[in-house]
């Protein structure tokens, strides 16, 4: 059903990290030398790790998707 396709990382246009911990979760998008860091909420069960981890992908998503001009 579907195809795994590997890219060369030189193909990219920007390349954004995203990492999340049960202490904050952040983005990075080194070629515009720019991050952004936020907290979670301290009593938060440890299956919630994937909503964070979520969560900051689709926010790198949101904030890549205003950039201007368009990378």
């Amino acid at each position: 059903m579907l195809d795994a396709i590997k890219w060369d990382e030189s193909l990219t246009d920007l390349t954004i990290y995203c990492d999340t911990s049960l202490n904050g979760i952040s983005f990075v998008a080194p070629a515009l030398k720019t991050g952004f860091c936020g907290t979670v909420p301290t009593d938060c069960p440890i299956q919630t790790i994937f909503f964070f981890e979520s969560l900051s992908i689709a926010s790198a998503i949101l904030w890549a998707s205003g950039l201007d001009p368009p990378i």
